[in-house]
């Protein structure tokens, strides 16, 4: 038999003995199974033994791997148990590890709405600030991860003691090689 070049499908030239099916790697994808038609419909054939009862093409059949991600954020503060006061400079980081098998467009955005927080600041990455929000646009590639980072003032209308809760939000959509 012969596994065809990348394409997913395997050719069996019937010679009344068995095959060895074998179990294909595509990257971004997992395999589920091989078919006897290109729909890719009725029974699957596992990997392992077949035995063909003609001269036959079998087609394999992918699934796409979703994406995978991690997402961190954090603030240089406290500093030594100190927390942030009123005019301090608190620098945001967050960092996007793409875990997945393909690059990603991604976008991250952080509404600072309501959070005590002025004076935007050192925004990375070309990062857009508007109507409070800030807007990154980046690509990330398989197996690797972006920081993007910000200064923000906090204002006097944090109250002492009081936490500054800010989380960010990244959405995506999977770029095909």
């Amino acid at each position: 038999y012969t596994f065809g070049a990348g394409n997913g499908t395997l050719e069996a030239q019937y010679d009344r003995s068995e095959i060895t099916l074998p179990t294909p790697v595509k990257a971004g994808f997992r395999f589920d199974g091989w078919y006897e038609n290109e729909e890719l419909t009725g029974e699957k054939l596992s990997a392992g033994s077949y035995l063909p009862t003609a001269s036959i093409t079998l087609y394999a059949k992918w699934i796409e791997k979703a994406p995978s991600f991690t997402v961190t954020k954090e603030s240089n503060y406290p500093i030594d148990g100190v927390y942030a006061e009123v005019g301090d400079t608190i620098t945001y980081t967050i960092t996007v590890k793409n875990t997945g098998e393909k690059s990603e467009d991604i976008t991250i955005t952080d509404d600072l709405t309501g959070k005590a927080l002025e004076n935007i600041d050192n925004i990375s990455h070309d990062g857009v600030f508007e109507n409070n929000v800030i807007t990154w646009t980046l690509t990330v590639d398989a197996d690797e991860e972006i920081e993007v980072t910000f200064d923000a003032d906090v204002t006097n209308a944090a109250k002492p003691g009081a936490i500054i809760e800010n989380t960010a939000t990244v959405t995506g959509v999977i770029r095909i090689p």
